[in-house]
């Protein structure tokens, strides 16, 4: 999501995302950009993976897509990358 992104006259993301939502979305997810790398490749990865990371949760309904499959199947994530501190 960037802040020119724009959505279908009556898509709910249109109403959701009005004035300065997207902008925010968009420096939210840049913030998240440096934790790619070995542990995670793209955005929803690193969510999913960070999601199941955590010892709270035994289950989560990701929708299917391969990418997302695929990243419930690996391991959890580091302790630094999962916000549990340091290494």
């Amino acid at each position: 999501m960037r802040p020119d992104t724009r959505f279908p006259d009556g898509d709910w993301r249109h109403r959701y995302f009005r004035g300065d939502r997207r902008a925010e979305a968009a420096r939210r997810a840049d913030a998240l950009v440096p934790l790619l790398g070995d542990e995670a490749k793209t955005l929803p990865e690193l969510a999913l993976r960070f999601i199941l990371s955590r010892p709270e949760v035994s289950t989560v309904i990701p929708g299917y897509a391969e990418g997302r499959a695929r990243a419930c199947e690996r391991r959890r994530l580091g302790r630094q990358v999962a916000g549990f501190g340091t290494p």
